[in-house]
């Protein structure tokens, strides 16, 4: 951030990022497009720190070195906060879970709507719409509905989820209530076909509230 180079990534990527209603695409964990951001202010702040360290004014370079510090200082506390919780945060989808999420993908039509947990829905990415269930608000998440069937597979406690296996709870049991009909419930995966009313387009889940968190 230091640096032009860091700045302008920062405001091209975290900006519109900062603007969308979901919280995931600011997130440390789960915004790969963020990464950029972190190589280019990465080197942009060292080549700051490089001119200031040859830099005459004493002002100057004091001025670098205490945001060096203080950057230091925050990646420390980050990474005291994130580290011990990596095993769990970034398991692995099981064998078991893996094979029911196969079959599952298989009933799912390509030209259909999905609405996937976000920590496994890079297998769904061919159908004609499809939208991440991550965190939950405590308001809820609204998601738009295209067409006359609408797909849900929720996985609450494999792969990276933002969400608590209570927000999956919630919103099965929510849709449920809906109509909708399970197609599959086992391997720690439930398939929900829910039929929207006529003239419904958005549906919204059950926030974080809903699951008494």
């Amino acid at each position: 951030m230091l640096s032009p180079i860091g700045a302008a990534f920062a405001l091209v990527v975290l900006v519109p990022n900062g603007l969308y209603s979901n919280g995931i695409f600011i997130s440390h964990i789960a915004a790969f497009q963020n990464f950029a951001v972190v190589m280019a202010a990465s080197a942009g702040t060292v080549s700051v720190l490089v001119w200031a360290a040859r830099h005459r004014s004493r002002l100057v370079w004091w001025a670098c070195a205490g945001l060096a510090v203080v950057g230091l200082g925050q990646a420390m506390v980050v990474s005291a906060r994130t580290a011990p919780g990596a095993r769990t945060t970034f398991a692995r989808v099981g064998p078991a879970t893996a094979a029911v999420l196969a079959n599952v993908a298989a009933q799912v039509p390509p030209g259909a709507e999905a609405v996937v947990s976000q920590g496994v829905m890079g297998r769904f990415g061919g159908r004609r719409w499809i939208y991440p269930f991550d965190m939950l608000f405590p308001t809820g998440v609204s998601v738009p509905v295209h067409g006359a069937e609408v797909y849900f597979v929720i996985v609450p406690s494999a792969g990276i989820e933002m969400g608590t296996p209570a927000d999956a709870a919630a919103t099965i049991a929510s849709l449920r209530t809906r109509g909708a009909r399970t197609m599959v419930d086992r391997g720690g995966v439930v398939l929900l076909e829910w039929h929207p009313p006529p003239g419904a387009s958005r549906v919204v889940l059950p926030g974080a509230a809903a699951a008494g968190g």
